[in-house]
């Protein structure tokens, strides 16, 4: 789907004249986002891709969710719920990496769209580990869109990625 909804982002977008940072501001993301979808270096989830191409008055269905795609956010999910566990395991660090973290990503998005997510990862941080498992974990679209902006990256090393995968994949086969 990368090479597809790559091309019909910047298409729609282009189509209504707009800038990448303008239809992240009118679609709720960041200009680096949108960049990173229609480079085609990064996917959207199909709520995602729903919600930009909706910000530009086109929309989206599904008919069939490949496998593929399933099998996507099953990985995510037990990637998610694997830096949970490590959140709550060593709060400390997790907290320290999570602030790091969020405070450079703040200095290359600014306070737009993206900086509200930012924003509401730091109040989930000032709950604690408790409140921060329950935003990783959690199944909504809102929840979803959140963990998109994780400020967790790095938490979980090569190695235990690899495996939590591996893990994924076996079971799901």
């Amino acid at each position: 789907m990368t090479e597809r909804a790559a091309s019909l982002l910047a298409r729609t977008r282009r189509a209504a004249g707009w800038s990448q940072r303008e239809l992240a501001t009118r679609a709720g993301t960041s200009g680096p986002t949108v960049a990173a979808y229609e480079s085609g270096t990064k996917e959207p989830r199909f709520d995602t891709l729903a919600r930009l191409l909706a910000a530009a008055g086109r929309s989206i269905t599904v008919v069939d969710e490949s496998p593929a795609r399933t099998r996507r956010a099953r990985r995510s999910a037990a990637l998610a719920a694997a830096t949970a566990v490590l959140v709550e395991a060593d709060w400390d660090r997790a907290l320290h990496l999570a602030r790091d973290n969020l405070d450079r990503m703040a200095a290359t998005m600014g306070s737009g769209v993206g900086g509200r997510w930012l924003e509401e990862w730091r109040r989930i941080l000032d709950r604690g580990p408790v409140a921060v498992a329950e935003a990783l974990t959690a199944r909504s679209d809102h929840a979803r869109d959140l963990q998109q902006m994780s400020p967790f990256a790095g938490l979980l090393d090569d190695r235990m990625r690899l495996v939590v995968l591996a893990v994924v994949d076996a079971v799901a086969d």
